[in-house]
């Protein structure tokens, strides 16, 4: 499951329909993530960069950089960090490990067997807490209800269930969560950035 994840509040602006003068600058945001732009998830980021145009009347334009173009997803985090105008589409594992460690229960194995549980965790008390954090450290989340999908295994010998990934070397992104999660059921996780996997390969 992705969700969507930023770390630039300047996108709240783009509910607001405020009319466009003569001469207003255009706001330009860079919005970094790291599958292809022709995938369902790419695609709902072009879907997404045309309604903020529109809503915005022309005045606040996302500038979308698939395939980690910006560099991996820790790359990008610093970058707004630093005050840069990025938005980062990623998954809660990252920010784990950059100071609000409990939002990476988020993304450990079979946690929610529906997506209905899923939407009643980003309703919840808690998560409101776990975004309040993450304001505090500099974070601002845009959305939190983008599916990303299922998860597939690519291996030359069938996976069937967990006891089959043991002793397989496995990409997974570059988070703790992620790496201890495949440690577990015994693989040798690898982080590696989603836009470096197919050079590595």
């Amino acid at each position: 499951m992705k969700k969507m994840f930023a770390v630039c509040a300047l996108l709240a602006l783009c509910a607001l329909n405020v009319p466009a003068r003569a001469g207003q600058p255009v706001v330009e945001v860079n919005v970094g993530f790291g599958p292809t732009i022709d995938v369902p998830y790419g695609r709902g980021h072009v879907y997404w960069a045309k309604l903020v145009e529109e809503q915005s009347n022309g005045t606040i334009r996302l500038n979308l950089f698939p395939n980690d173009q910006l560099g991996s997803g820790k790359d990008q985090i610093e970058q707004a960090w630093m005050g840069d105008p990025v938005v980062h589409s990623t998954d809660t594992a990252m920010f784990a490990d950059l100071g609000v460690p409990d939002i990476g229960i988020l993304q450990a194995p079979y946690l929610c067997e529906t997506w209905e549980q899923m939407e009643k965790l980003f309703a919840s008390d808690w998560w409101k807490g776990q975004e309040k954090l993450l304001e505090e450290k500099g974070f601002k989340v845009i959305a939190s209800n983008w599916r990303y999908g299922d998860r597939h295994t690519l291996t030359v010998k069938p996976v069937m269930s967990p006891k089959d990934m043991a002793g397989l070397k496995i990409r997974v992104p570059q988070s703790m969560i992620f790496v201890k999660a495949f440690e577990a059921i015994g693989a040798s996780a690898t982080p590696l950035a989603l836009g470096e996997v197919y050079t590595s390969l």
